[in-house]
């Protein structure tokens, strides 16, 4: 997927979140709970920093993409120093990925919403940023900042950008994200007035929907946010992927509904310290989707993912099994895995292998499986067909073999 020369045939999108960047001597901060492997305050570590290893990573492999996302908690606690310097960093990653738009949206700690920085302005320095936040386009900026969201219209591409934050620094808003019922109204009028594209990316920072799997004391999920799926799921406006940070946990799912429901891509952390409740299911990490336009002419949104993880030891590498989200993945093939695996038991005769490449070759769909729903594939294959399938140390099915 990641080479040195863009076609047409595919968009791509690259995606970094909740990078937590802090300055150890502007607080008094315990060693042992650091926000993030992002301290400002040591220029000398700017080299071993996850986010300085990731341009030259992005250089060396010569990654390109179309666009940049970032999913917001560019700084951590709204340190004005820590945002400007992600900020910066982010434009230069854009340049390193031959990128033509950066999308970028606000975070819970990107506000001032507690007052600690200023009197009565939470999102005052951040749209003091240069270049300007969220982008250069003044239309843009005042659409997002003024009515919450803005729209982008790309060549076969269609992008909602939402600062799910709007709201902080009004009580307790910093708790939770929100989408307004008046955001939602206004949302609903401007999509109706774009065609949909080939391919539909909604932008944010809070999760729309809680996440089963990921239980963490006061990160409750985006007030509204099932209002917002709804909408997006309804067929009216086309097929939609959400792309959102926050809870620093890698997954990827469908929302509850019927077969338009969005595919939910929650994008681990780039650089935070994670919390101890997740144990070892996840890294850090950032991700390259690609968007193969002739498929989804076809077959309606799908795309394929891969995954790198961040270690102090070893740099950016391609994502383990462990790592919340494996280094290959697909979305948007919503084929049951009892009907993929018996095309899969036709094509294995008794005592053959073939690759998982060839498979997905011969039945396009099995490459756009979710990861899940991979893993339940080759459950289901070994218990009703006898298939042992071969998964390197990267979680990704290497050799398919019926004994």
């Amino acid at each position: 997927m990641s080479n040195d020369k863009k076609t047409t045939a595919s968009l791509k999108a690259f995606i970094i979140s909740d990078l937590h960047a802090f300055d150890a001597h502007a607080e008094s901060y315990d060693p042992d709970k650091l926000p993030s492997y992002l301290d400002i305050s040591q220029p000398d570590a700017y080299a071993l920093n996850p986010l300085t290893k990731l341009q030259q990573f992005i250089r060396t492999r010569r990654i390109v993409a179309d666009i940049l996302i970032c999913c917001g908690d560019m700084g951590d606690k709204a340190h004005p120093t820590s945002i400007k310097y992600v900020w910066a960093q982010i434009n230069e990653l854009k340049n390193n990925l031959g990128a033509k738009h950066i999308i970028a949206t606000v975070g819970n700690h990107d506000v001032d919403s507690r007052y600690k920085y200023n009197q009565f302005d939470a999102k005052g320095f951040i749209q003091s940023l240069e270049p300007p936040f969220p982008d250069l386009d003044e239309n843009h900026s005042n659409r997002f900042w003024a009515q919450h969201f803005t729209i982008y219209n790309l060549e076969q591409m269609r992008i909602v950008l939402l600062n799910s934050s709007a709201y902080h620094g009004y009580n307790d808003e910093f708790e939770h994200g929100r989408i307004s019922d008046a955001t939602l109204t206004k949302l609903k009028e401007k999509l109706q007035t774009t065609p949909p594209a080939k391919v539909n990316v909604f932008v944010c920072h809070h999760h729309p929907r809680k996440h089963a799997e990921c239980d963490v004391p006061g990160y409750s999920e985006m007030k509204n946010g099932q209002g917002l799926l709804d909408i997006l799921g309804s067929g009216d406006y086309g097929e939609w992927i959400v792309v959102h940070g926050h809870i620093h946990f890698p997954a990827l799912s469908y929302a509850a509904g019927g077969a338009s429901a969005p595919v939910i891509f929650s994008s681990g952390s780039l650089a935070a310290r994670l919390y101890s409740q997740y144990g070892t299911k996840v890294r850090n990490q950032c991700y390259e989707i690609e968007f193969p336009i002739e498929r989804i002419s076809q077959v309606g949104l799908v795309g394929k993912f891969l995954a790198w993880d961040w270690s102090h030891s070893n740099g950016w590498t391609p994502a383990s099994s462990n790592s919340g989200l494996p280094y290959k993945g697909g979305f948007g093939c919503r084929t049951k895995p009892l009907q993929l695996g018996a095309l899969i038991n036709k094509l294995l005769k008794q005592g053959k292998r073939l690759t998982w490449e060839e498979i997905c070759k011969r039945i396009p769909g099995v490459g756009f499986l979710i990861p899940s729903d991979v893993n339940c594939l080759v459950k289901l294959i070994k218990n009703q067909h006898s298939i042992n399938t071969f998964i390197d140390e990267t979680g990704v099915p290497q050799e398919l073999e019926k004994p």
